[in-house]
């Protein structure tokens, strides 16, 4: 199946455990993560309505962009489940 386009919506992200941090940051980090590993393919596209990422690891000053890789990174991984 050849795809030349994916639209991803994300209506809402839900981060606990962090205090003050700049979501609009997270969002960009997340998104272009999620853009390139998309583009690298691997994973048959879907709909889908809901997707838990499950839980991950940073270090306690990690920066909003370290934190949305980490993000885009386990939504990719669970894209594929």
């Amino acid at each position: 199946m050849d795809v030349s386009r994916i639209e991803v919506e994300i209506d809402s992200l839900v981060l606990d455990g962090f205090d003050r941090i700049d979501g609009r940051a997270v969002a960009d980090a997340v998104e272009r993560t999620l853009a390139s590993r998309l583009t690298a393919g691997g994973i048959r596209p879907r709909p889908v309505d809901r997707i838990d990422g499950g839980s991950f690891s940073v270090p306690a000053h990690a920066s909003p962009r370290a934190i949305g890789n980490a993000v885009g990174r386990r939504l990719h991984g669970s894209l594929g489940r």
